[in-house]
């Protein structure tokens, strides 16, 4: 449980324990009096046991169905955009926007070119509408659609677990001019452990064929990354997408020698502090190989 507005945070014996002004140990028999569990027979006990551990196995293969399903709903997403080099007017749209920020993907060495898709009217769900009915939540008119460039993020094996989308102007090579809470890029999909790739290195090779070891530079921004493949072509590049994503980079993967993790401006503002410190270490842990 954690407090938001203070950041103050615990367990629910902790809670107890603030309501009831007692110490710890009180607070585990005010606890086991309320549940009862002092009152069970041994018999009781186990047969609690066995139902928890039955309901906690059928939330976990819940939890692994709607992970499948949204990777596979992911990767459908990714398949609708028109392929790289296909010349379609999506993707001089994308070039265009790219070119824009300084990051032509036609001067980027050792590109991967399974990495990005470009899409002409990709529905924008942040303007979607939606009702609320018995605890589910439904939508009831999509969003507008926008060109977007479609970013694969891929597991280890390659496997597309997660796609990245930039949304963009109609009008002209820049982002979807947002407004209050929305944002131009959305992550769909299952992000943990997924990089969106952009170069390979002098190998050119993508990590699940790669046999040796170059330096890797691990950023947040598909943008940052095209400009960091462009100026050192000597090194594997790959965009996480989001801060807490990097943290979770495979970065013990034999095709990695060193990391270079390539730090953002605003790193040093409160929210982006939290979510370093909230990742699971990963390529914070670790410098060098």
């Amino acid at each position: 449980m954690k407090d938001w507005r203070t950041g103050e945070k615990g367990d629910v014996l902790g809670l107890v324990q603030y309501l009831t002004g007692g110490d710890f140990r009180a607070a585990m028999d005010w606890s086991r009096d309320f549940l009862g569990l002092r009152s069970m027979t041994a018999e009781q006990r186990q047969d609690m046991k066995r139902r928890a551990d039955d309901e906690r196995r059928k939330a976990e293969a819940r939890a692994e169905a709607d992970r499948l399903k949204r990777m596979g709903k992911a990767e459908q997403v990714w398949n609708s955009g028109y392929q790289d080099g296909a010349r379609s007017t999506a993707e001089a749209h994308a070039r265009a926007y790219f070119a824009a920020r300084g990051c032509p993907i036609d001067d980027i060495p050792n590109r991967d070119m399974q990495t990005f898709r470009f899409s002409a009217a990709q529905e924008y769900w942040k303007r979607a509408q939606f009702r609320h009915e018995n605890g589910r939540r439904i939508k009831v008119q999509d969003g507008p659609k926008f060109p977007a460039v479609l970013s694969a993020m891929r597991m280890p094996t390659g496997q597309i677990s997660a796609v990245h989308m930039t949304f963009l102007s109609p009008l002209g090579p820049q982002k979807l001019p947002v407004t209050g809470d929305e944002t131009a890029k959305i992550m769909f999909g299952e992000a943990r452990g997924a990089m969106i790739r952009i170069s390979h290195g002098p190998e050119g090779e993508p990590p699940e064929t790669a046999t040796r070891p170059f330096p890797l530079i691990l950023c947040e921004g598909v943008e940052d990354g095209l400009s960091l493949a462009l100026a050192i072509p000597e090194a594997r590049v790959w965009a996480a997408g989001s801060l807490g994503a990097m943290a979770s980079a495979p970065v013990w993967l034999p095709c990695v020698s060193s990391i270079i993790v390539a730090r953002d401006n605003d790193w040093e503002k409160e929210n982006r502090r939290q979510a370093i410190r909230t990742g699971d270490g990963g390529a914070f842990a670790r410098t060098s190989r």
